[in-house]
């Protein structure tokens, strides 16, 4: 008798650790995925916003009266909706055409209703992102809490994305950040 309770109690042990492993484990997995899908997020911006202020010809704007000077902003937009730096407006591959129009890819990312959105036209600078504008760059199984676009100095700025699952269902939903920083490619043009 003495040995069939000392069993139960040891198999219970066994039990117990054993549900204490799974439910660790699946946390572990749940703060990778959504660790990976803010990482996935800040890359691609910070991939685009690489390429600010790349030119399509650069040695047409040697000597040239108006250089292509509507390439040169980048702008964390903090004075712009939404505050706090949680946009910015970027162009590159820009050009100027016969009638003197400069084109190229003008871009604005911001964060929106819990979404990353990025705007894009082809001539002058977009607003930031609204409702339900431009492309949607975060998963659907992520709702981006915070996006902050920080200047560090002319070429350098900071990325960072916070965000938990949409669909969390635990008392204590799991929430994540990624910083990434990001050094632009192109020097301004004067």
């Amino acid at each position: 008798m003495v040995a069939l309770v000392a069993g139960l109690v040891v198999s219970g042990a066994a039990v117990a650790l054993v549900v204490a492993l799974i439910k660790s484990n699946s946390e572990t997995i749940r703060a990778t995925r959504l660790t990976q899908e803010l990482r996935t997020t800040a890359e691609v911006m910070s991939r685009d916003l690489r390429r600010a202020r790349s030119v399509t010809d650069p040695i047409a704007n040697v000597g040239a009266a108006t250089p292509l000077g509507a390439c040169n902003a980048i702008t964390p937009a903090s004075t712009d909706t939404p505050p706090n730096g949680s946009c910015v407006k970027y162009a590159y591959d820009c050009k100027k055409d016969s009638a003197g129009v400069v084109t190229g890819q003008f871009n604005a990312i911001g964060l929106v209703g819990g979404k990353v959105r990025m705007v894009s036209l082809g001539t002058g600078m977009p607003a930031c992102p609204a409702a339900t504008d431009g492309t949607q760059l975060s998963s659907d199984l992520v709702t981006v809490t915070g996006l902050t676009i920080t200047a560090l100095n002319a070429d350098g700025y900071t990325i960072r994305v916070a965000g938990r699952f949409t669909n969390d269902a635990s008392a204590t939903p799991l929430t994540r950040w990624i910083t990434q920083e990001v050094r632009v490619r192109s020097a301004a043009i004067n």
